[in-house]
């Protein structure tokens, strides 16, 4: 790669062909001995050089060595396809021009200043229980229990 961040044609097909089939069967070979579970994915810089070994081998002979199956590459596939189409969704997205508003004060008058009420500091705990057996225990900060006590009553 060059200082400016851009990568040439020349410098991307000099990196595929340094991809051999024995680099990435070795690659994966390290990877199934140390992977923590059965089920762990292939991680994606190896799918990478697995499809460029594709673009230039046949199929077969890639999932045979690297004992892989076709419905793993076609999973693989899918999975980049949607995440290519998700990405170009991103940028579409991006690439919509924003509308701002302004939002303009009507009158200079200042909103009118109100004090916050303070709760009461006084708790009560009230067990209730119904002769179906319904339960309700009630932890209160407030002086409107009386309403609560009718509404739960009246069931």
């Amino acid at each position: 790669m060059s200082k400016n961040n851009i990568t040439t044609i020349k410098q991307t097909r000099a990196h595929e062909d340094s991809v051999t089939l024995d680099a990435v069967m070795a690659m994966l070979s390290g990877w199934r001995a140390t992977k923590k579970t059965q089920s762990e994915k292939i991680p994606a810089k190896i799918w990478d050089k697995i499809f460029i070994l594709l673009k230039t081998n046949p199929e077969l002979q890639i999932r045979s060595k690297l004992s892989i199956t076709s419905s793993q590459i076609n999973r693989e596939k899918k999975a980049r396809l949607a995440d290519t189409e998700t990405e170009k969704e991103n940028v579409k997205i991006l690439a919509q021009p924003i509308d701002f508003c302004e939002a303009k004060q009507e009158s200079a008058i200042p909103l009118a200043y109100k004090a916050a009420k303070a709760f009461t500091t006084t708790t009560s705990v009230v067990e209730l229980y119904r002769p179906d057996g319904m339960l309700i225990k009630i932890h209160l900060c407030t002086d409107r229990f009386e309403e609560l006590l009718r509404a739960f009553l009246k069931g």
